[in-house]
């Protein structure tokens, strides 16, 4: 962890539990703390495995900011689940320890403390003299003496000092008696001693079930342990083939995706070529109906003045024959009339005049008509001009107005499968990381399974000292045994010959 002043925070280790980054950056764990330690062995937990690292350990040219900032949040997680589980495992080794340590006083009370002493004595028949017999459990319970503290010799030599102030005194017997009662002490001693072995044997064999007990629930473990792992193993393969069939399918459905707009892409191009070249033929068509319209107008305009000329030379052959025939009327009235008839002729004249006027007056008209025709048809004309300019402007704007919708559609498309490809990225560097956590559980759990092994090949070792201890102190009672019941023998002896 960081170094920081012991002033500002509470003492290293006593912490409960962490619940944040910020605190995490805080805190100063004390690795080198002996339950720290062992709490660390316990959950097979590396101290190494509780450093804080810093952000700018992550980075990278290579990786980019999300990835960075994605695999520096997940180590603080796993670091702080982590410390959470060591402070966890330290704080029931506390208490494991302060249970001990009130239960150390009462420990070796009742039986097997050492003011415990056995009736060693049996009661003496009436007027027959016997030696004082030691109790079967000194020579064949040997629980007692390994609860005991101090060597088992001592104890033996206690037991026998003991024996000796209690037993009575001895009579003088003939040497029948004697030898009859030597007899009686070898056969009850063969027999407390095939009892002995008997027991031994049997407490032998208690030990050896346990062991192939404990042996089999070993294996069983192991079995266990290993099925666990081929499960881990499998479940992981699972997982693995999982996420390449999600890949395949993400694949599939993008390349699907993809050909969709390429198709949509495609028929849109189609539609526009369509669009473009029915507005093509309509201008065409547009163009040909106009010139036709002004081929017909110019036609009629033609036809009109034609028509208009016509009229004008029918008038005036019409006027030429009408003031001929009013000249030669004239003419002949002349000639006939005198100048009484002066007003007639002036009548007359006015009347040609007037139809004279009428007759400029008719083409006067015809001729403003052909002009006002002629200026509509001009006016149409430039009409047309500056519409089909306009939709000349117009079409080429909702041709840019496509290309640019079109390079939008793209940027979106694009920009979609630029997001894409990075939740990509950061699911499968999140995967990568799982991956890690677990095979991080997974050296863990070895290391464990490690740890069980050596306290189980220890304790067999232990259990197998204890029982060569058991043997040794047995032989050791049963010499002693031996020898002081050699020692009464040879001095009631020696007391009966003297």
């Amino acid at each position: 962890m960081e170094d920081t002043d012991s002033s500002e925070f509470k003492a290293t280790n006593n912490i409960r539990d962490i619940s944040s980054f910020k605190q995490l950056r805080r805190v100063n764990l004390d690795l080198e703390s002996p339950r720290l330690e062992q709490a660390c062995f316990k959950l097979g937990i590396k101290p190494e495995e509780l450093l804080l690292k810093e952000k700018s350990e992550f980075e990278n040219k290579k990786l980019q900011k999300d990835v960075i900032d994605l695999r520096y949040k997940h180590f603080m997680a796993r670091l702080i689940d982590t410390i959470n589980r060591v402070l966890k495992e330290r704080r029931e080794i506390i208490l494991k320890e302060r249970k001990k340590q009130k239960a150390g006083t009462s420990s070796h009370s009742g039986k097997y403390s050492p003011n415990y002493s056995p009736n060693l004595v049996h009661k003496r028949r009436s007027g027959s003299v016997e030696m004082s017999k030691p109790n079967e459990d000194l020579m064949m319970s040997t629980q007692p003496i390994l609860n005991r503290f101090g060597l088992p010799e001592l104890k033996v030599s206690q037991s026998i000092q003991r024996v000796r102030e209690k037993k009575t005194k001895i009579f003088l017997m003939d040497d029948n008696k004697g030898k009859k009662r030597v007899e009686q002490y070898q056969k009850k001693w063969k027999d407390a001693q095939k009892q002995k072995n008997k027991i031994l044997k049997s407490h032998v064999d208690k030990i050896q079930q346990k062991e192939k007990k404990r042996l089999e629930s070993l294996q069983k473990y192991q079995q266990i342990e290993k099925a666990h792992q081929r499960r881990a193993r499998q479940d992981h393969k699972k997982y693995i083939e999982r996420c390449k069939l999600k890949e395949i399918n993400r694949k599939e459905k993008e390349k699907e995706r993809y050909l969709k707009l390429k198709r949509q892409e495609e028929e849109f191009k189609e539609k526009r070529d369509q669009i473009v070249t029915m507005k093509k033929e309509k201008e065409i068509e547009e163009i040909e109906r106009s010139e036709k319209l002004l081929s017909e107008i110019v036609d009629k305009m033609n036809s009109s003045v034609q028509k208009e000329k016509s009229l004008l030379e029918s008038t005036k052959k019409k006027a030429k024959k009408f003031n001929d025939i009013a000249t030669d009327r004239f003419i002949h009235h002349k000639k006939k009339e005198t100048l009484t008839n002066k007003q007639k002729k002036e009548k007359l004249l006015r009347q040609e005049l007037k139809k004279l006027k009428k007759i400029n007056n008719l083409h006067k008209s015809c001729t403003d008509l052909w002009d006002s025709i002629k200026k509509k048809h001009n006016e149409k004309f430039e009409h047309i001009k500056s519409n089909r300019a306009k939709v000349g402007k117009m079409k080429k704007k909702r041709i840019n107005q496509l290309v640019r919708n079109k390079n939008k559609s793209q940027e979106v498309i694009s920009e979609h499968m630029r997001k894409v490809q990075h939740d990509i990225m950061l699911k499968q560097e999140l995967r990568k990381l799982r991956e890690q956590d677990i095979q991080l559980t997974i050296e863990r759990n070895k290391r464990l399974v490690d740890i069980k092994k050596e306290e189980i090949i220890e304790k067999n070792l232990k259990s197998s000292q204890v029982i060569q201890d058991v043997k040794n102190a047995s032989q050791v009672i049963q010499k002693k045994i031996v020898e002081n019941n050699v020692k009464e023998l040879t001095r009631k002896r020696q007391t009966f010959m003297t």
